[in-house]
């Protein structure tokens, strides 16, 4: 039986994580925005107000955030009365939760499919 010396060069080691991280962090932001722009979609397309204008259909957005611990997606109305359309009549107009809810779980498998 022989004998194996395995050493490691703390360096590398560190600078191949610090890599992973980097690019953990890039995978995440670009996924951040396809789902943003998917739940802006969604929520244009199944608004279910009729549109008078039409102002509040465009001016649905989205802005993906990334930070040290992940990314934040957030969907909001870009026009005064957007928070009524959410909460008059019971709710009854709102389309941000439902615009989450729809994605959301691809967004959750896109990241446990991960790879790096």
């Amino acid at each position: 039986m022989s004998n194996v010396d395995i050493s490691f060069d703390n360096a590398i080691v560190l600078q191949n994580l610090q890599s992973l991280e980097d690019r953990l962090k890039q995978q995440v932001n670009v996924l951040g925005n396809a789902t943003g722009q998917k739940m802006q979609s969604y929520a244009q397309e199944n608004a279910p107000w009729t549109d008078r204008t039409g102002d509040a259909r465009q001016l649905l957005k989205y802005k993906s955030t990334p930070d040290d611990t992940g990314v934040t997606i957030s969907l909001f109305h870009q026009v005064e009365y957007g928070l009524w359309l959410e909460v008059s009549h019971n709710e009854k107009y709102a389309i941000l939760k439902n615009s989450r809810d729809a994605i959301l779980p691809e967004f959750v498998e896109a990241i446990r499919r991960i790879r790096l």
